[in-house]
């Protein structure tokens, strides 16, 4: 919609109007001049903040049907409308209900087995506990595939899970980055002893902008009919059974 670009546009000439109307005082030397910190600051706040979660509401946008009918169970419910089974629904739900499998398991997996530090940015997070998240986020894609029926390919749905997973992962990291830039431990006090507001947010901004990209290509592919056993060498298909 040209919102995002447009704000960029104006805050940074605010920024640069701001800092060239600035009086200096006789003898001290020019400090009117915006720095490259403060305008590599703020476009990345603006797309921290604002730019990459808005990929949660194009992947929920997507109004392409699916190929499947609505299961019976949830028919029942009453939950879906009619022309509301689309695959921007079954996106959201499978990638927001992984990156809540793949937090759960890592933390679950980290107190129990957890004894391997995976970066020095958050001591406390372990390679355990990242296998465990990788895991459940896995199992959660594949689990949700069978329950709604979409996507059609298995290898579709263990891709969202490894994306969640990675998304969720790097997003958490860099969070605790910027946590150690500013020295502070908590990112705000709104939710006490959960360390502020976006530590329970951090792992959805990436995750919504990647997953948005992979339903863009995997649809794009499966009106091509594309499967991925066509990429497999002629005549080893036989030895790969599984892969469609």
């Amino acid at each position: 919609s040209g919102i995002f670009e447009v704000g960029v546009f104006w805050l940074l000439s605010q920024l640069l109007i701001v800092r060239a109307s600035r009086k200096v005082k006789l003898g001290q030397p020019k400090r009117n001049l915006a720095r490259l910190s403060q305008i590599a600051s703020l476009v990345f706040g603006l797309v921290y903040c604002g730019y990459l979660p808005s990929f949660w509401a194009r992947l929920r946008n997507i109004s392409i049907p699916l190929s499947n009918d609505v299961p019976s169970w949830l028919a029942s419910t009453g939950i879906v409308v009619d022309g509301g089974w689309t695959t921007g629904l079954v996106a959201t739900v499978m990638s927001l209900l992984c990156v809540v499998s793949a937090d759960v398991g890592a933390y679950t997996f980290g107190r129990l087995f957890g004894s391997t530090p995976l970066s020095p940015v958050s001591p406390k997070k372990t390679v355990e506990g990242a296998y465990g998240g990788m895991i459940s986020a896995v199992l959660c894609a594949v689990g949700v595939r069978a329950a709604l029926g979409a996507p059609v390919h298995l290898w579709a749905s263990i891709c969202v899970g490894l994306i969640c997973f990675v998304g969720g992962i790097i997003g958490d990291l860099i969070e605790s980055t910027l946590k150690r830039e500013v020295n502070i431990k908590d990112s705000g006090d709104v939710l006490p002893g959960h360390g502020g507001l976006l530590d329970r947010f951090d792992s959805y901004i990436f995750t919504g902008a990647l997953c948005y990209f992979f339903w863009y290509w995997y649809t794009w592919l499966s009106k091509g009919a594309f499967t991925l056993s066509a990429l497999l060498p002629p005549g080893t298909a036989v030895l790969f059974p599984y892969v469609t």
